[in-house]
């Protein structure tokens, strides 16, 4: 007796299904990479704004100079800030007047408004430690970042914004 249905295809159909189910199981691991979350607070403007959403990715890459990241506050880790990384581990960083330098060299800053940075404040030159961050929220006048609390360890780094809206 014939059913109408070949072994070929007998064979087809559960690997079909073997292959769907491992993209779909990719797509949620790379799914439950990304959050998206309300900005809070005035710290990074003219950045963000209070109200903004931002995509957050917590999967761990190589963190740069500019980059935007969510981090554990390190005096209550059960708060979240969000503060742009401006120093990297072994560099050497200092404030003068509200500038930042990097191993000597002025940073270009056009992110901060000049408007939201009036305060004269120096900070004396400081070595980030391995696995730690000079994080600084581009409203200086109105932030509590590392010129206050020093380094960020990298292991209070929850993610790293891509984009906002």
């Amino acid at each position: 007796m014939k059913t109408g249905i070949s072994k070929r295809k007998l064979v087809v159909i559960p690997a079909l299904l073997a292959a769907i189910l491992i993209v779909l199981a990719l797509l949620t691991i790379k799914l439950s990479t990304l959050q998206i979350l309300k900005v809070e607070g005035r710290d990074m403007e003219p950045t963000l704004h209070r109200d903004d959403r931002i995509l957050v990715t917590r999967e761990r890459r190589t963190l740069q100079r500019r980059d935007i990241v969510i981090f554990k506050y390190p005096a209550d880790p059960s708060k979240r800030f969000i503060k742009r990384i401006v120093g990297l581990p072994g560099e050497l960083v200092e404030i003068t007047e509200g500038r930042v330098s990097v191993d000597g060299k002025l940073l270009d800053e056009e992110y901060v408004d000049p408007q939201f940075n009036r305060s004269p404040l120096s900070k004396a030159a400081l070595r980030i430690p391995n696995q730690s961050y000079y994080v600084l929220g581009d409203n200086r006048d109105n932030s509590n970042d590392s010129r206050l609390w020093g380094p960020l360890p990298a292991d209070f780094i929850d993610g790293m914004v891509l984009f906002h809206y």
